[in-house]
């Protein structure tokens, strides 16, 4: 049988399941009925399995570095940069490495076999723009990161409207401190259909989503300049006021 070429270990799973499923038909050689039935009787001898599953993968503890990488079996792989010089869990699986603090996942990257590798990220270090826009450009993490295409046809309106087009354009990727690349790439279709322009306007539809008919109430925690804003009540007596000079004019 040739061996079999594909993409993931994911992708090789449904292949394997179904040659194990057409196995259990086979005549078991010893003569005892097929391999299903000699399976079921050997079940009710096996011991229960313990109520915690048993975690596949090899465990180490390891020092976050100050550009936000930790070292694991030859390679680097980014955390968030809030957690730089931080002490980390390493928890490297067959096809892919978790980064555990206070019992939280706070990285996962498809593990590399190969060797001198460094696997960022672009997220874990999406904070640094705030204080340093060039490294969009310039920045490791950032060098390939992919991302649906009309962030960049958004990008190419700016700089066609905009004095400062990158910095407007670095507010929209700050986004992701609380959605994901997908909401926010619905959220700015629908923007740029509706001939709004600003990052407001995205985040704007990013909280009152499409699929929230109800009309829930505007989250103002992300604009806190919003609830420093009294408007006073209307005075209905001003009506009464008007009626009282059309008399007099009328009159």
């Amino acid at each position: 049988m040739p061996v079999p070429e594909v993409e993931s270990i994911e992708e090789l799973n449904g292949p394997i399941l179904n040659w194990c499923q057409k196995d259990l038909d086979r005549s078991h050689p010893d003569g005892e009925g097929t391999v299903r039935e000699c399976l079921d009787k050997e079940k009710e001898r096996l011991f229960p399995l313990p109520k915690r599953r048993y975690s596949c993968c090899r465990t180490q503890e390891a020092i976050v570095n100050k550009f936000s990488e930790v070292r694991f079996d030859h390679n680097l792989y980014s955390v968030p940069i809030k957690y730089a010089h931080k002490c980390v869990t390493i928890k490297g699986y067959v096809d892919r490495v978790k980064i555990v603090k206070d019992d939280g996942i706070i990285a996962e990257h498809p593990r590399s076999y190969a060797r001198n590798q460094e696997i960022l990220e672009p997220l874990h270090y999406i904070l640094i723009l705030k204080r340093k826009p060039h490294v969009l450009e310039h920045g490791r993490p950032f060098k390939d990161w992919r991302l649906p295409r009309i962030f960049e046809e958004y990008r190419k309106i700016l700089r066609e409207r905009e004095d400062r087009p990158e910095k407007e354009y670095i507010r929209l990727l700050l986004l992701h401190e609380d959605y994901t690349t997908q909401e926010i790439a619905q959220a700015l279709s629908r923007a740029i259909t509706f001939g709004s322009f600003s990052v407001d306007a995205v985040r704007i539809l990013l909280n009152h989503k499409e699929d929230n008919p109800s009309g829930a109430r505007l989250d103002t925690r992300a604009w806190p300049e919003f609830d420093a804003i009294k408007v006073k009540s209307p005075d209905i007596k001003g009506f009464n006021r008007l009626l009282e000079i059309e008399e007099v004019s009328i009159g």
